[in-house]
């Protein structure tokens, strides 16, 4: 079994590649920025995404593959050969005075249209693709109903990221 994980580098994505590896499953991580080999491999909570990348890099059956999942095309690569997708990735929070008043274009990649919208339409329609990846898994946040308090609040701060995950 080969499979395909978006947001590697996050809290949640590193304990999948981690896990996936542990139990001798191929894994084929996406990563946006290269490897920098001047850092100290680590995993821990407070670990950059550099140091956390290099840690995962060098876990058997563990592939990283460069590219972005608002990037159909890397998507695409990813995707390929795997029998499966784990997307557990998210957008970055903006600053709540960027998002209030809209400061950041939804077509921006760091927005949360391209993150939660855009990035997961891209990964299946890479998995459809692929002929051989036949599940796609997204984790997102609690499952928050629309209209809960804290899902309105979340969608003023965070640039719509529930409104989009609903999408």
């Amino acid at each position: 079994m080969k499979v395909a994980v978006t947001g590697t580098t996050g809290l949640l994505g590193r304990l999948v590649v981690q896990r996936l590896s542990n139990k001798n499953i191929e894994v084929r991580a996406l990563l946006r920025h290269p490897i920098d080999n001047d850092v100290s491999p680590s995993i821990d909570k407070d670990a950059k995404s550099s140091q956390v990348a290099l840690y995962l890099s060098k876990l058997p059956g563990v592939t990283m593959v460069a590219g972005d999942a608002t990037d159909l095309t890397s998507c695409k690569e990813l995707v390929a050969n795997c029998d499966a997708v784990i997307a557990a990735h998210g957008p970055v929070r903006p600053s709540p005075l960027q998002s209030l008043f809209c400061l950041l274009p939804e077509s921006d990649p760091k927005h949360s249209r391209s993150v939660n919208y855009v990035a997961v339409q891209n990964l299946i329609d890479a998995a459809k693709a692929s002929k051989t990846c036949k599940r796609i898994v997204r984790v997102t946040g609690k499952g928050e109903e629309p209209t809960q308090f804290f899902t309105v609040l979340i969608n003023m701060l965070g640039n719509m990221a529930k409104a989009w995950n609903y999408e």
